[in-house]
C-alpha cells in the first residue's frame, strides 16, 4: 500500500533522525544526518558541523 507518509524509527537515543539534501544561501548541502524535533516550530541547523566557516 503506497501512502503520503514519511515513515521514520527513533534511534536508540529516542531520536527521529534522517538524511536530508538541502540549500540555504546557494550552498548545497547533500546526505545531512538531521535531528528531527517533533515539539519546535523552527527548525535550526548547527553551521559548524556543515563545514560553513565560523566568520560566516
Amino acid at each position: 500500500m503506497k501512502n503520503n507518509y514519511i515513515e521514520l524509527v527513533l534511534t536508540a537515543k529516542n531520536e527521529f533522525r534522517a538524511e536530508a539534501s538541502f540549500r540555504i544561501n546557494g550552498m548545497d548541502f547533500s546526505k545531512v544526518n538531521v535531528k528531527i524535533d517533533t515539539g519546535c516550530p523552527r527548525t535550526s541547523f548547527p553551521m559548524l558541523k556543515l563545514g560553513i566557516l565560523k566568520a560566516l
